[in-house]
């Protein structure tokens, strides 16, 4: 995907040039966050922390590392709850700062060559209205995977969805609480859109525009549900993060909603994974 940089350093001496010893070389490390241009296919570092806008995705490397909690499954009216066990392993990658938008939707799908509808939100415009920064939405975890294989299949650069463990592992950003924030439902409204601060927009709003977690990642809690590819109660795709539409406990970092992958679902949308080399 890209390449590390090498420096070679030369001296003059008596003997000629200097050479530093093998393995000695130093390497650069792999960027921080990466920007993917995906009309164009071309991945880029970029030193910019905010979400890039059009077309383009930005992304933010997760070292690797062992996250709080793992997915255990208990079953509840709102989801199915991660309970305390255990620090599952997650290996580094990327993943975008924010939940996918309509303009990213429709570039992505135009690219991967698939007849799959790049305005699916437009049927069901209660959910989300119309726009380049609102989220897509009303998507199915077939629709996506049909894209992502078409994309993958033309592309040099290669996307996925999150596992179940990565998206919480980015969700919780270190933290053992409730939500990324804390405990306290107090400052749900600087952080999440949900059903108890969303009535008033009556659907989902642009992304960003909350404030991020702790590493710097937004709208995980709230605005559209988020595929991922594992973690449902048969093992299969799930739901993560809630929405404007749910209440503020089924947006909380540990639990996960499950859906049969064919339904098109009008709060459910997606966040992407850019693999590593």
């Amino acid at each position: 995907m890209w390449l590390s940089a090498a420096i070679l350093l030369t001296a003059c001496t008596e003997s000629g040039p200097y050479l530093p010893p093998v393995g000695s070389i130093p390497v650069a490390p792999p960027p921080a966050y990466l920007t993917l241009d995906l009309p164009r296919d071309k991945a880029l570092a970029t030193k910019v922390t905010t979400p890039a806008t059009g077309a383009t995705v930005t992304f933010r490397r997760i070292e690797a590392g062992s996250t709080p909690y793992a997915p255990t499954d208990e079953v509840t009216a709102i989801g199915i709850s991660t309970q305390p066990k255990g620090s599952p392993t997650v290996q580094a990658h990327y993943v975008a700062l924010t939940e996918l938008t309509q303009a990213q939707w429709q570039a992505l799908v135009a690219a991967s060559g698939t007849s799959v509808a790049p305005k699916p939100w437009t049927a069901v415009t209660w959910a989300v209205a119309e726009g380049a920064d609102l989220p897509a939405c009303n998507l199915s975890h077939a629709q996506i995977q049909a894209v992502l294989d078409g994309w993958n299949s033309r592309s040099t650069n290669r996307l996925r969805l999150p596992t179940s463990i990565e998206w919480e592992n980015a969700c919780r950003a270190g933290t053992t609480t409730a939500w990324s924030w804390g405990d306290t439902e107090a400052e749900v409204a600087t952080h999440a859109l949900v059903q108890v601060n969303g009535t008033t927009s009556g659907a989902g709003v642009v992304v960003g525009g909350r404030s991020a977690n702790p590493w710097g990642l937004y709208d995980l809690h709230g605005n559209v549900w988020e595929w991922v590819s594992n973690g449902g109660t048969d093992g299969g795709p799930c739901l993560r993060g809630g929405s404007w539409s749910d209440p503020l406990l089924s947006a909380r970092s540990g639990n996960r909603l499950h859906l049969t992958p064919t339904v098109e679902y009008p709060l459910a949308g997606l966040r992407l994974v850019l693999e590593m080399d």
